[in-house]
């Protein structure tokens, strides 16, 4: 719990991004989970070594990213003006990109989509709220940033952003740990979780397929305590990693932001370390 209090002490007053918040814990070798370590770790342990161990990230970032982060920043402030009672004003939105924004035309095109498609008739309770959740004695806290809270009435709806090339399959952990702080922090009893997916097409009007797909994903009841058994697994492996200095690749190097320097890309290992 003390390590809970002073990480929520600690984003109370910071004054960044929880992109930087979480990097500065990185760089302090403060215990901490979020969805984004439990996955890399899952994916790959020498990933993990690499990025949160020996603190290599890709330089430059990679486009997907940046355009990525464009993506959220923007449809963040579409809600922020919803919020404020405005009229969502899609070229004021697509004045906010950056001119040498790699894919720009993707972008505004998701953007575009995301005006078309913005929640109706719901109360916009937070736009990117930043949060720790305990997670018992037994496991560091998590830290992590919802990209919307909605409400109507005692129903309330959070939703999550992603874009990419194609749709996948949403990772129910995630939305597990944003309903359990919604759930917290709010008194919520009844959630609704939904994941809302852009693809990355550069021309609306000759596409074979939808470019949006919001899903509604139903979460058990039993999903909280699955959610902890998945936890306390990878945090076992990262106090390994970090305790012996050591991972095995995985082998699905092609999904790697490091296969380009990883030295063990080229080996391509097909089992993995744990």
């Amino acid at each position: 719990m003390a390590g809970y209090q002073a990480l929520q002490a600690r984003l109370t007053h910071w004054s960044g991004t929880i992109g930087e918040f979480s990097e500065a814990l990185d760089r302090e070798k403060v215990p901490y989970f979020g969805f984004s370590k439990v996955a890399c770790v899952e994916f790959c342990g020498y990933r993990y070594l690499l990025e949160y161990v020996q603190l290599k990230r890709t330089s430059p970032e990679p486009d997907y990213f940046v355009k990525g982060q464009a993506f959220h920043e923007t449809v963040a402030s579409l809600y922020r003006d919803l919020a404020q009672g405005r009229t969502a004003d899609t070229d004021s939105l697509l004045a906010r990109l950056g001119q040498t924004l790699p894919g720009r035309i993707e972008v505004e095109n998701a953007i575009q989509l995301a005006a078309q498609n913005a929640y109706k008739g719901f109360e916009v309770v937070a736009v990117e709220e930043p949060f720790v959740l305990s997670l018992g004695q037994s496991l560091p806290p998590c830290v992590g940033v919802i990209d919307l809270i909605l409400r109507r009435v005692k129903t309330w709806v959070i939703v999550d952003h992603k874009t990419g090339k194609r749709f996948n399959e949403a990772d129910e952990l995630q939305l597990v740990l944003y309903r359990e702080y919604v759930r917290r922090q709010y008194k919520a009893i009844r959630c609704l979780t939904f994941v809302d997916q852009y693809r990355w097409v550069p021309n609306l009007d000759r596409i074979r397929k939808p470019a949006f797909q919001r899903t509604p994903v139903r979460l058990a009841q039993s999903a909280w305590p699955q959610t902890t058994k998945r936890l306390a697994l990878a945090h076992s492996r990262i106090r390994e990693i970090e305790m012996t200095q050591e991972a095995w690749g995985r082998g699905e190097c092609y999904l790697c932001p490091h296969k380009s320097s990883c030295p063990k890309a080229s080996v391509g290992y097909s089992s993995c370390w744990y």
